[in-house]
């Protein structure tokens, strides 16, 4: 990725403090947020079309991005790597005809096996969409993003 990119969510992050755990943490939304709009429809090397991967972490009370990586356009989330210290993962999915208009069983299956939130991003809208798939009280539920980084109701989903 553009240094740039990467240099611009270490900043953001290093400044998010990491005041509570809760998938509803307001602070940590609003930076999820920001991560997806900086990182929507940006390429990486030789200008190639990939969905971005970034893990976040916690440490001494501030988000810290632990990885980025890049993937093939539509790739299954079950090929995503995640580090021991990842609490959340935001993957961008580029945009191509048609675009994916929300989560899909991949992504449940992927928040079931995890634990952890997956926030994916469209990049064929502006701002880009952003939807939430999280594994809670043992069911997956789905929500999403607004503009501003609060977030809609949970919707009930079949992991």
């Amino acid at each position: 990725m553009r240094n740039g990119i990467l240099l611009g969510l270490i900043a953001l992050l290093a400044a998010a403090p990491a005041s509570a755990q809760s998938v509803d943490d307001p602070v940590f939304l609003r930076s999820i947020r920001s991560i997806g709009d900086n990182t929507s429809g940006r390429r990486v090397a030789n200008n190639a079309v990939v969905d971005k991967v970034v893990c976040i972490t916690r440490e001494n009370g501030r988000l810290i991005v632990i990885q980025i990586r890049a993937l093939a356009p539509g790739a299954p989330s079950a090929q995503i790597e995640v580090p021991a210290r990842a609490v959340a993962i935001l993957r961008t999915r580029a945009a191509t005809p048609g675009g994916n208009a929300a989560p899909d069983p991949d992504d449940i299956a992927f928040a079931a096996r995890t634990g952890l939130s997956l926030f994916i991003v469209g990049e064929w809208a502006t701002p880009p969409v952003i939807w939430e798939v999280a594994r809670l009280e043992g069911r997956v539920r789905v929500r999403a993003i607004d503009s501003d980084g609060r977030p809609g109701p949970w919707r009930a989903l079949a992991s």
